[in-house]
């Protein structure tokens, strides 16, 4: 069976005191034969460190679908120096393409709003992680 896979998943950040906006974008391989794309399956959440205790409420986690033509996501309201988790799979006739999971780590509060455009490639997962993620490396 062939089907289109999302790669390059990368993000950049707005700061603005202690919010911080994403835009994640993604690009989607060329399967061959080229196979109709229905849209992107979006899925992201915190991951929350061992230290950190809190409310089921305040966990942050969304997920959504989006139109074949919308690459990309904005996803207000984040922490900062925070760990986010993020899932993007394309939806074709037949049904979801193969995940493709990256960590984003979030600017600190000191980050200006003018170096918002900074991108930070984190770890790839081939599987998603079964426990929390302790150790992180931000790739520039």
């Amino acid at each position: 069976m062939v089907s289109a896979r999302t790669e390059n998943l990368t993000a950049s950040f707005d700061v603005r005191g202690a919010n911080v906006t994403a835009l994640y974008s993604w690009q989607l391989s060329s399967p061959r034969p080229p196979l109709p794309l229905v849209g992107y399956q979006v899925m992201w959440a915190e991951v929350i460190s061992p230290g950190r205790r809190d409310n089921d409420d305040d966990l942050i986690s969304q997920a959504q679908i989006l139109p074949p033509e919308r690459n990309f996501l904005v996803v207000p309201g984040l922490r900062v120096s925070s760990l986010y988790r993020l899932d993007v799979r394309a939806v074709l006739p037949g049904g979801e393409g193969p995940a493709t999971v990256r960590l984003f780590q979030t600017p600190g509060p000191e980050s200006s709003p003018y170096r918002h455009s900074k991108e930070l490639h984190c770890i790839k997962l081939n599987a998603p992680p079964t426990g929390t993620v302790r150790n992180y490396t931000a790739l520039n």
